[in-house]
């Protein structure tokens, strides 16, 4: 009978003690509307969003998060698609003018991405930006941090829409 409560008690410790996937991978989807007044920019940047986008939509299947940011432009709204792969392993992207390398995981429940452009005409390395994304606020609220060129931090506060 000793035996039997032994094992009970060592596989319930067991079972508490692994950490459950849910808390180290937020559901990010949805629809978030961008929100000026809870975002933290440098005086560069408040003029909007930005580059963050007015919304974004996010759609999350696994380790794959598909992004689709709509900005407003001079010409309208324009959208724009982002994939990223939250596996820890490095992949290449095609952005703008050349490629980047992108690697994201899952850390203390935020989604950190790193992206490594390599250098340019003039530049003496590759340039590393991180960019997380937390949910808050019972799964209300996005925070989008990153720095900019100058190392100052750049909060976008997205609320979840409907």
């Amino acid at each position: 009978m000793k035996r039997v409560f032994t094992l009970s008690g060592l596989l319930l410790f067991a079972l508490l003690s692994v950490p459950t996937v849910q808390a180290q991978t937020p559901d990010l989807s949805g629809t978030w509307v961008y929100n000026p007044d809870k975002s933290v920019l440098p005086n560069t940047e408040r003029m909007g969003a930005r580059g963050g986008g007015t919304e974004i939509v996010i759609k999350q299947e696994g380790d794959t998060i598909t992004i689709t940011r709509q900005m407003r432009t001079r010409e309208g709204t324009r959208s724009m698609d982002e994939v990223i792969v939250a596996d820890g392993r490095p992949h290449e992207q095609s952005m703008g003018r050349g490629t980047v390398t992108v690697t994201a995981s899952w850390q203390e429940g935020r989604l950190v991405v790193e992206r490594t452009m390599p250098s340019r005409r003039g530049q003496a390395s590759a340039t590393t930006s991180t960019t997380t994304y937390t949910v808050r606020n019972d799964g209300q609220l996005l925070l989008i941090d990153s720095t900019d060129r100058q190392g100052d931090l750049i909060s976008r506060a997205y609320d979840r829409k409907g």
